[in-house]
């Protein structure tokens, strides 16, 4: 599992010549006996582009997706992220490529298959296909812009006693391996929100504000969920999820938490969820 964790790439260049039929079956077969650490469970299906209309505008050469949907409810959007990530992880050991996608994509086509229920929300898809054999300049650009082959240093993401004191070397080289895959696990724009305080026995998950040095407690994490679910999720979809937690800000703060947590482009959209989800909190 490792070594794959430190293989994968996001792949958005495909070669055109899709899945064969055993590497379909085994991802179905692997898809369903996928547990998650909350019991969420979630539903993942294989799509073609072709039956439903779908298409990204970031990928290329590919036209089988996969996606899925889950229960709108606390944690859910920590326990999707486990169980798709670890999916995709097994289609790279196939030697597939993915990438998450949930903002440049067809959403309403994508939904539409998928068929979420009342009290359910479809996070993200991926595409699956063998990458091409060399990448579309979009994708190059794309990667050198988020600097996708590079990841934070290890003494400015993990600490020991306290945020912003670095974790020794001795205790970093004796958990290297799970380390390091938290180091390059995949993130929005390669932001690597996350921050873990080692304290004693526990390790404590803090997310912090994109471009900030600012910790947030995880009693605040779903905040980071918002870059990972994408910029153009209809506030309809998202504000179910804010009613299910408890944000640790008063209404005027959180608007600003919002705005900083988002690039120009997406501060639209940001605003008009500040707008309505400041109204439940104040309600």
């Amino acid at each position: 599992m490792i070594e794959t964790i430190m293989d994968r790439k996001s792949v958005r260049s495909y070669d055109g010549k899709g899945l064969t039929a055993e590497e379909r079956g085994k991802i179905e077969e692997f898809s369903k006996n996928i547990r998650t650490p909350f019991g969420i469970e979630a539903e993942y299906r294989i799509l073609d582009a072709a039956e439903y209309g779908l298409s990204s505008p970031v990928l290329t050469g590919v036209d089988t997706y996969i996606a899925g949907k889950t229960e709108i409810k606390p944690l859910a959007d920590v326990s999707f992220g486990y169980g798709f990530e670890k999916l995709l992880l097994y289609a790279v050991s196939l030697g597939l490529g993915t990438v998450w996608i949930a903002g440049t994509m067809n959403r309403d086509a994508f939904e539409k298959a998928m068929e979420p229920g009342e009290n359910e929300f479809m996070p993200c898809m991926s595409p699956l296909g063998h990458p091409a054999a060399r990448r579309s300049m979009r994708e190059s650009l794309m990667r050198k812009g988020v600097k996708a082959d590079t990841r934070i240093p290890y003494k400015e993401l993990f600490f020991e006693g306290t945020y912003g004191m670095p974790l020794s070397e001795a205790k970093y080289l004796e958990m290297k391996d799970c380390l390091e895959a938290v180091r390059w696990a995949p993130s929005a724009v390669n932001k690597q929100p996350w921050r873990l305080v080692f304290d004693g026995d526990s390790v404590h998950l803090q997310v912090i504000h994109i471009g900030t040095e600012e910790a947030l407690t995880v009693e605040g994490e779903v905040l980071g969920q918002f870059m990972h679910l994408g910029d153009e999720l209809l506030v309809g979809e998202v504000l179910p999820l804010w009613q299910n937690f408890h944000v640790g800000v008063d209404a005027e703060n959180f608007v600003e938490l919002c705005k900083e947590l988002v690039e120009p482009f997406r501060v639209g959209f940001f605003s008009k969820l500040v707008e309505i989800t400041v109204n439940q909190i104040q309600g």
